[in-house]
C-alpha cells in the first residue's frame, strides 16, 4: 500500500489517499497460454525435437530453438549428412 497526499483545491488542505498498486501476478493474461519445450537431454536434430513436442508448430518450435541458441542455452554440436537431401545440424543442450 503506498501513501499519496490529495491537496483540495478549495480548502488548500492536504488528505492522505491510500493506493494499493496492482500485482502483475493478480491480473488475468490475455491471449495464447505459453507452451513450454521439451528439450531432450542428449543430443538431437530438429526432426527429433519436433516428433517429441506435438503441441507446438514447426515455425513456433524452430523460433524458440534460435531464441535458445542466441541465449546460449543450445550448442550446435555437428551436422549428420544424409545420402541425399539438406544436411541435418545436431544440437545439445549446454549444461
Amino acid at each position: 500500500m503506498i501513501l499519496y497526499r490529495y491537496m483540495n483545491e478549495e480548502n488548500k488542505t492536504t488528505t492522505p489517499v491510500n493506493v494499493t498498486p496492482i500485482n502483475a501476478s493478480q491480473t488475468k493474461r490475455r491471449g495464447r497460454p505459453v507452451v513450454n519445450v521439451n528439450w531432450p537431454n542428449a543430443d538431437f536434430t530438429f526432426n527429433n525435437l519436433n516428433e517429441a513436442n506435438k503441441a507446438l508448430s514447426s515455425s513456433s518450435l524452430r523460433k524458440k530453438m534460435r531464441l535458445e541458441l542466441t541465449k546460449g542455452g543450445l550448442v550446435k554440436v555437428g551436422t549428420l549428412k544424409t545420402a541425399f537431401g539438406r544436411p541435418q545440424n545436431i544440437y545439445s543442450k549446454n549444461q
